[in-house]
């Protein structure tokens, strides 16, 4: 490496400090380099302070002077030091070769993960036990997969035979491993609103919210069973099945012991019945008659709204006004209404939003209806009323006829 000479230099008898003029030291002197000065001496570099600054590590012997030239000498001892920060680096490098360049890392903490990010240190992968690997974020652990294989969130206790577990105040989940002979079952839950349960062996499948049952599957024979006996509607008036599909009739239980007899049907009940034989028709239902036109089928029956009205001219219901009916006290007679709807959209499709939004789901309504069985029933009281008026009749005359 060539000696530096470049500018001039003043030196003081007795000091150490040397005052350079068109030099620039920093690039070209470093601590233990020898410089040249004027009284024919080589001094110390001690110290570089500046590009015109030099400190010697002995005050100089010489005489005063200004405009000198000097020369700066690199040594030998700067080849030392790199060797020896070499060897140093290449020690620490080597333990990294054997750890993580290899793949290997140490066990961390969900603190101080032993896998994490430059920018974010306390999120990453740690080991907390044998066999175990864990997910920190923000220095906590979220997930973990044990040594059984099961994984497991916001929860660090592995369950008996689960192989997903969640757990947390906002949803809970499990799936227990369906090749260990055991029950097994899995669900959601949002503030213990929703369940689901699954059996591999003789138990029910299970459905319910609120932590409580609401609908089962038979094992053995798969039937479907309400959870409670006579207390759980199949649909509603804005939540209708379309159409049902069965191998027989329905089964209305009619046993005495659970019923409060009041009367057969009065003169009045009779007489609304008998006239809604004449509001006997066909139609079409209009959402048919919009998708398939001409095509749509008949249907045969009454209008709701006209019997309810048929009733109401014998006094026997409140009438319909501003198309809200009054009060009856027949259950043949049906009217059901229902708010406005919304949900909390967290996501539309395939696409999660950033910001929720809020739908409409239904618009309020309402509808009537009524039960056929139970009208049906009426009408044939009427008729049967008159078929006993007309055989009165007809046996009268045959009376008169023979006297």
């Amino acid at each position: 490496m060539a000696w530096y000479r470049t500018g001039t230099i003043a030196v003081t008898n007795g000091s150490a400090t040397v005052t350079g003029t068109g030099t620039a030291f920093v690039a070209n002197a470093q601590e233990g380099h020898a410089i040249n000065l004027p009284d024919g001496r080589a001094y110390e570099v001690l110290a570089v302070g500046s590009n015109t600054v030099i400190t010697l590590g002995s005050p100089y012997l010489g005489s005063t002077a200004s405009g000198q030239s000097y020369s700066i000498q690199p040594n030998q001892g700067f080849a030392q030091s790199a060797a020896s920060a070499l060897a140093t680096f290449l020690t620490q490098f080597g333990s990294y070769v054997t750890t993580a360049l290899a793949g290997k890392f140490g066990d961390g903490t969900a603190g101080a993960p032993g896998v994490s990010f430059a920018a974010e240190q306390s999120t990453g992968w740690f080991r907390p036990a044998a066999n175990t690997l864990a997910a920190s974020i923000n220095g906590t652990e979220r997930v973990r997969l044990d040594a059984n294989g099961n994984l497991l969130i916001a929860t660090t206790t592995s369950p008996t035979i689960a192989r997903v577990y969640v757990d947390s105040a906002e949803s809970r989940y499990q799936s227990r491993n369906a090749t260990s002979g055991a029950n097994g079952y899995a669900g959601a839950m949002t503030t213990n609103q929703y369940r689901v349960g699954w059996a591999i062996t003789a138990t029910p499948l299970i459905f319910g919210n609120n932590d409580t049952e609401r609908l089962r599957i038979q094992e053995g024979t798969g039937h479907l069973f309400p959870a409670a006996d006579n207390a759980q509607a199949n649909g509603g008036g804005s939540n209708r099945w379309s159409v049902v599909f069965a191998g027989t009739g329905t089964i209305n239980t009619s046993d005495e012991r659970e019923k409060a007899w009041r009367s057969a049907p009065t003169e009045a009940e009779l007489d609304a019945a008998w006239e809604c034989f004449e509001e006997l028709g066909f139609y079409q239902w209009n959402d048919q008659v919009a998708e398939k036109g001409d095509a749509a089928r008949f249907h045969f029956g009454p209008r709701a709204q006209r019997v309810w009205s048929i009733f109401a001219q014998h006094g026997l219901v409140d009438p319909i006004v501003n198309g809200q009916p009054g009060a009856t006290p027949y259950a043949a007679l049906c009217f059901d209404s229902w708010d406005d709807e919304f949900e909390t959209m967290h996501e539309i499709g395939e696409t999660v939003l950033e910001t929720p939004v809020v739908q409409q789901t239904r618009v309020a309504g309402n509808r009537f209806g009524f039960r056929p069985d139970q009208l049906d029933r009426l009408m044939m009281a009427a008729l049967k009323r008159e078929s006993d008026r007309q055989a009165a009749r007809i046996a009268a005359l045959e009376a008169a006829a023979n006297d």
